[in-house]
């Protein structure tokens, strides 16, 4: 009555291929090429249907390249991106004006359009005269009223 091996140690243990190791690249590839051609997000069901592979395991390998930043996913379907389309959009939105918070994830409108140019700083301290500077100050003193304090 030796050892009964279980169902699962039944099972022929899969080995890692370099297939295998590089499905993730392949996905990657496969997004960044529809991307180009496209110009929009794929379907798990298109990535599965071009690399002759499961949806599963399409769905693993996109968390996984998410998960590595290497891919941007957002809360719809077929919101993939890569990161660098991301900042070019960020900076293309910064020239036109627009404010942009990577952290709160918020965009605020540029006031004017097209947007003022930045203050100019001044690189000197100005010589201002101390009896003109009096005289465009004033004394303090109220001239040209009636000094009475008669009501209206």
């Amino acid at each position: 009555m030796g050892h009964q091996p279980t169902r699962i140690e039944e099972r022929p243990r899969r080995k890692l291929t370099p297939a295998m190791a590089s499905f993730r690249l392949l996905v990657l590839d496969f997004v960044r090429a529809y991307l180009r051609e496209n110009g929009a997000s794929p379907s798990y069901g298109e990535i599965a249907g071009g690399l002759d592979s499961s949806r599963n395991q399409v769905k693993v390998a996109v968390k996984s390249l998410v998960r590595d930043r290497l891919l941007l996913q957002g809360e719809r379907p077929r919101s993939l991106a890569l990161p660098s389309e991301r900042d070019a959009a960020i900076r293309a939105l910064e020239g036109l004006g627009f404010r942009v918070d990577q952290g709160s994830r918020t965009i605020t409108q540029p006031i004017t359009d097209p947007p003022l140019l930045p203050p100019a700083t001044l690189d000197y301290v100005p010589e201002v005269d101390s009896d003109q500077e009096q005289g465009e100050r004033g004394t303090g003193k109220r001239t040209g009223g009636e000094e009475s304090g008669r009501a209206g």
